[in-house]
């Protein structure tokens, strides 16, 4: 082995070692996070730098260490450049945790993780190709190009419009608009079990394809329950839409978010995906063999999680937009009127009032059921 090679390989092991502290920092963050506050934007910056870095330099390390014909001395300038970045990736992580908000900081550290865990599966291959233990490094043929790509796919997409968010505001969006796809999709399960029931002739079609045991037909309290988990799901849904439109959507941030502006907006994130979590567990009761416990277990965790999403979207309906929780949000001009928030508090009463009304009537139902239904 020549001494370039040696010091390639010690080198790729250096910086894989950084990357699993890296890592590590992520998993198990410091219990005492900096104090040190600085700008979003610029954190914002520096965090889209850091990673068009270690885009550029495994870009590098990529084509120098290629197996047909790798040039170690030209590997250690891109090997340095990772470990300076890679090091320095928790520190600008923990400076957004600090008072930006917990959902654009679980966000960062999401992007982090991915490019990072992509970061060390290339380290691990360029060693094993490179080793002098290796006798069949060219059948890992273009393994390390693939993993190069997966690192580039990342950075870009962290780097696109829809990339990473630009504030607290903006990531609590992007999650709201992840859940509310799978609350649609959840309902139009539902709708689809009962479309399949309209031809009474191919009953049995397709009833294996959405998680029903097959051979089973649901009697006809079993879709009368069908039916009810259908109008909960799909007022529920649209509920959860209408938030995202006429709540989030119009509003615009100033920076900094105050914290306790950070902390309602965070409140409904996690509001939003405990109750897609509930709703995915209650929609999931609809198959056969019906189970009324369970199913009833399942409901009142639902409508639980469902007051818990109201309570936590009140702060941001407001018959004056200047209240204190609001600092820092501004509403659009169409929807910052008091009339607008008062039309739709009214109309958001109306749908919980609807949603509480099917919850109880299938509550009763379930408890008059003696025994499970199979």
């Amino acid at each position: 082995m020549t001494d370039q090679k040696q010091q390639a390989l010690v080198s790729l092991g250096l910086v894989l070692d950084t990357t699993e502290a890296s890592l590590a920092s992520l998993v198990n963050p410091a219990e005492n996070p900096t104090q040190l506050s600085l700008d979003l934007s610029l954190l914002h910056k520096d965090f889209i730098s850091i990673l068009s870095f270690i885009y550029t330099s495994t870009t590098k390390l990529s084509l120098v260490l290629k197996s047909s014909s790798p040039s170690y001395k030209a590997a250690l300038e891109p090997l340095k450049e990772l470990s300076d970045r890679i090091a320095s990736l928790p520190h600008c992580l923990r400076l957004i945790q600090t008072d930006h908000g917990k959902t654009l900081a679980a966000e960062a550290t999401a992007i982090a993780k991915d490019v990072l865990q992509s970061a060390r599966a290339l380290f691990q291959i360029l060693i094993t190709i490179h080793s002098p233990q290796s006798a069949s490094h060219h059948n890992a043929g273009d393994d390390y190009l693939i993993i190069t790509g997966a690192v580039h796919e990342i950075v870009e997409k962290a780097r696109s419009k829809d990339g990473f968010s630009k504030d607290n505001l903006a990531a609590v969006i992007k999650v709201w608009k992840c859940n509310q796809e799978s609350l649609d999709d959840g309902k139009n399960e539902v709708q689809e079990t009962l479309d399949s029931t309209e031809d009474q002739d191919d009953f049995d079609n397709g009833w294996d394809e959405l998680g029903f045991t097959p051979g089973l037909k649901p009697s006809a309290t079993e879709m009368e329950r069908i039916k009810k988990i259908h109008a909960i799901a799909r007022l529920s849904t649209l509920f959860h839409q209408r938030i995202l439109q006429d709540v989030l959507k119009p509003l615009s941030s100033s920076l900094p978010l105050p914290s306790e502006t950070n902390r309602i907006l965070d409140n409904l994130a996690h509001a939003s995906s405990d109750f897609l979590a509930c709703s995915d567990n209650f929609v999931s009761t609809m198959y056969l063999p019906q189970v009324a416990v369970n199913m009833g277990l399942e409901l009142d965790s639902y409508q639980r999680q469902l007051t818990h999403l109201q309570e936590s979207m009140d702060p941001l309906i407001l018959d004056t937009p200047s209240e204190p929780q609001l600092q820092g949000l501004q509403p659009s001009r169409t929807s910052k009127t008091p009339e607008h928030y008062a039309k739709l508090r009214k109309w958001c009463t109306a749908c919980i009032n609807q949603v509480n009304k099917n919850i109880h009537e299938l509550a009763r139902e379930l408890k008059e059921a003696e025994t499970p239904i199979g």
